[in-house]
């Protein structure tokens, strides 16, 4: 009678079965596996695939040899572990002494029952004391194996091929079983064929060899070819040729690499063909550039201050670059002169602008315009000439149309510059004539003093000049002369707008125009004032209907310029320019008026607390914005100078940054002096003025550590906080002026300036033109040419605009991203 064997002991020698035949496998199969990873690791990097034919033939050959001949010595001594082996395995693993599990195995030799039944029993104690019996885990002998330890190496080449090979790894492990034995000179040669546009047309480069066989590609004239050949081993130079091209022979770049270039021809007519190298062909068809074409949009002619206006349009295939007005005289030979007009680069461009040449010799005569558009190539188109009288200023004063009769004769005839003096000197002792001002007399004087002793042959352009300027201050004062510098600051700002000025060149010319805006609109508030204090000028009854222009219509105007120039929107602030100076127009021929009682509160600034405020706060955060700008360029430069002690130490002061401190400090005085005087007036204010006062405060404790970065941070904050101030006072102040519509005509709306005109009808711009699209209040609108940003997303857009300046201007962003926002800010 024999016992049962447990199932824990059944599992154990199972288990240990699987591990005695793993670890006889493991050691035979290492080297096998070793050979496969390397063979891997070859396929993966690509070296077996660059080697010639034979050479690749051989190397399989040296693997599956090798494999076959590990397999062989390796695998024929394996066998599977027997009984003894498998008990032996789990009595070392378990610490079994005495080797109880051999001792299952051993029978009774002979004896009698009384013996047969102790052994037995024998039995049952030692399977009873078998308990946690322990296989333990395969050893892994590897270093039996390679004790040199190059299995470490074959696994780092796997882990190189893998991230080498890519995407590409399938194809490259089938590519090292397929040897290939093409000689060079049957394998093709590769092709780079690409046609870049000429600049003017922006359009992109092409690459004329990705694109697929047989699709036709249309090419404007003159399109850069540029062909190049790859692995293409003879001695006899390639050529090509396209549609107007002759066979063009490349030229040898190195060993089996040919390069040549052509040029497109520009065709009168849309040609068609292929460019052919070799066996290949792509069709293309080659563009003509057409003329540009331009029209007068209307008929030009004078404004109410009798400057030129001139509507155009025109259009071209590739756009317009450039607009000019070409002036001849009609009935009098003469040399004709041109006007630049603004032009924006685009297919369709149409423009307005405005030319003050009252003091042109030419004013008054007959005159013909044709209008000359040139595009990128040098094409120039004409269009039919106009016909009109040169607007001319009216003069009333006497004196000054006797100066302008001396003018126009000196300009006919430069010989007549002797009587012309004598007659300057019988004006000149008549000092009553121009109420005795003193300007005037001296310009006469030395205006003689100059034609007598000039040379006949010297050019006297200085004494006309000066001739007009005095006709200009007698008719009327020095309004005139600050009209003109306003039109030649208007002009600087335009022509920088086309000149791709940089930011601090651009925002000089804005604040000289700001400067040049604010002494006209002084001027005529001062002129509003005597109109009111004349009493043989009666009053004119005022038009409920009228829509009133303040001087905040027009600062807000020159702010949206300045956002708009200052984001690079070039175009829109054009366009806001050319509505300003229209506007300028009709304020300097329109008559300013003034209500009923308000003299009293009249000078030159605004009576109302409000109004005055919001000036004041308009022109400090015009100078916050600037001391804001200062420091972010400031902090650029040191980042990219990157000298020890600058860059990275934000905590310490750098020169300059006390200067800076002390004009924070006094702007923040300034607020705070605004801030009491408007809540003395209000009793109350806006709660943005305290909170800009706080980041005012932050940015100068900043500024004073040397942290230039966190002070812009804190000075953005006190220009968003000092806009939404601003427009709390506005709305508050729009509410006054509402109500106080209602208690008669005669008032003057509350914040509203001396001097402000009026325009008639409820559906008109200042300009006098339909709204369309108009904001309310916001006093500025779209035309059909350009569009022109809301103020949320112009607000929108100089948040992130101002956002990247001040990433770009931290020293301690990484390099690489800072050198990412100034190239998306090079186009701003």
């Amino acid at each position: 009678m024999t016992m049962e064997t447990p199932a824990s002991l059944r599992w154990a020698r199972g288990r240990a079965h699987l591990v005695l035949a793993w670890e006889a496998g493991w050691t035979a199969l290492l080297p096998l596996l070793g050979l496969a990873l390397l063979f891997v690791a070859l396929a993966w990097t690509g070296l077996l695939s660059v080697l010639p034919g034979w050479a690749h033939l051989a190397a399989l050959i040296l693997f599956a040899a090798v494999g076959l001949g590990l397999a062989w010595t390796r695998l024929r001594h394996w066998r599977w572990p027997d009984s003894a082996t498998v008990d032996r395995r789990i009595e070392t693993a378990s610490g079994l002494a005495h080797r109880p599990l051999t001792t299952l195995q051993d029978e009774p030799a002979g004896g009698d029952a009384v013996t047969f039944s102790l052994w037995q029993v024998h039995r049952a104690r030692v399977l009873a004391s078998l308990t946690q019996l322990r296989t333990g885990l395969p050893a892994r002998g590897a270093y039996e194996v390679d004790p040199f330890g190059l299995r470490a190496l074959v696994v780092s080449a796997v882990i190189v091929g893998f991230f080498a090979a890519g995407p590409d790894r399938a194809e490259r492990l089938r590519a090292a079983f397929l040897p290939r034995f093409e000689t060079a000179s049957t394998v093709p040669p590769s092709m780079d064929v690409w046609a870049t546009p000429p600049a003017y047309t922006n359009l992109p480069p092409l690459a004329l060899s990705r694109l697929p066989e047989g699709e036709a590609v249309a090419l404007p004239g003159g399109t850069q070819l540029s062909v190049q050949l790859s692995g293409y081993e003879t001695k006899a130079p390639p050529d090509f040729s396209a549609p107007g091209i002759a066979a063009t022979k490349l030229t040898r770049q190195s060993d089996g690499v040919w390069h040549g270039d052509a040029t497109l021809p520009v065709p009168p007519e849309a040609q068609e063909g292929a460019l052919t190298l070799l066996n290949r062909a792509w069709p293309i068809r080659v563009l003509p550039d057409a003329v540009p074409k331009i029209a007068f949009r209307e008929r030009p002619g004078p404004t109410p201050r009798q400057s030129l206006r001139l509507p155009w349009g025109g259009e071209d295939d590739y756009g317009i670059e450039s607009v000019r007005a070409e002036i001849r005289l009609s009935e009098r030979k003469g040399e004709p002169f041109s006007l630049t007009l603004a032009a924006p680069a685009r297919k369709a461009a149409s423009g307005a602008p405005l030319h003050d040449l009252t003091d042109h010799p030419w004013a008054g005569l007959p005159v013909s315009i044709t209008l000359i558009a040139r595009d990128g190539r040098g094409q120039e188109g004409r269009s039919e000439p106009e016909l009109l009288i040169l607007p001319a200023r009216e003069f009333t004063h006497p004196v000054a149309k006797a100066i302008i009769d001396l003018r126009r004769a000196l300009t006919d005839e430069p010989d007549s510059a002797p009587e012309v003096a004598r007659a300057l000197e019988k004006l000149a002792i008549r000092p009553q004539a121009f109420s005795h001002d003193t300007l005037v007399f001296l310009g006469l004087m030395s205006a003689r003093a100059r034609l007598i002793l000039a040379d006949p042959s010297e050019d006297q352009a200085p004494v006309v000049r000066t001739l007009w300027d005095l006709a200009l201050r007698l008719e009327e004062g020095d309004l005139s002369v600050l009209e003109r510098d306003l039109r030649e600051a208007q002009q600087a700002v335009q022509d920088g707008l086309e000149q791709d000025l940089t930011d601090p060149e651009m925002q000089q010319r804005l604040d000289a125009m700001q400067q040049a805006l604010d002494r006209y609109m002084q001027a005529l508030t001062r002129r509003a004032i005597e109109n009111s204090q004349r009493a043989d000028k009666p009053r004119r009854p005022r038009d409920p209907n009228a829509r009133t222009v303040t001087s905040r219509d027009i600062q807000q105007m020159m702010d949206k310029a300045r956002e708009l120039a200052r984001q690079g929107q070039k175009e829109q602030a054009q366009a806001l320019l050319d509505q300003l100076r229209e506007l300028m127009e009709q304020l300097a021929n329109a008559e300013p008026e003034l209500a009923e009682g308000d003299e009293s509160e009249m000078g030159e600034d605004d009576g109302d607390p409000t109004s005055q405020a919001l000036q004041n706060l308009q022109d400090l955060a015009r100078q916050q914005r600037s001391l804001m700008d200062r420091g972010l360029q400031q902090n650029r430069q040191r980042g990219q100078k990157g000298q020890p002690g600058q860059q990275g130490q934000q905590g310490e002061p750098q020169p300059g940054d006390g200067d800076m401190a002390g004009e924070q400090e006094s702007l923040r005085r300034r607020l705070g002096e605004i801030m009491r005087q408007l809540g003395e007036a209000n009793g109350g204010m806006p709660q943005g003025l305290g909170r800009a006062e706080q980041a005012m405060r932050d940015a100068l404790s900043r500024l004073q550590q040397g942290q230039q970065g966190g002070a812009a941070g804190a000075q953005q904050q006190a220009l968003d906080q000092l806009r939404d101030a601003m427009r709390g006072l506005a709305d508050q102040q729009r509410q006054q002026a509402g109500e106080g519509q209602g208690q008669g005509q005669g008032r003057q709306r509350a914040g509203q300036r001396p001097g402000q005109q009026t325009t008639t009808g409820q559906n008109r711009d200042p300009l006098g033109r339909d709204r369309g699209d108009q904001q309310p209040g916001n006093g500025l609108g779209n035309d059909d040419r350009v569009r022109i940003p809301e103020d949320s997303a112009v607000e929108r857009a100089r948040t992130i605009f101002d956002d990247l300046r001040r990433r770009a201007a931290d020293p301690t962003r990484p390099t690489l991203e800072r050198e990412y926002i100034d190239r998306l800010l090079r186009g701003f």
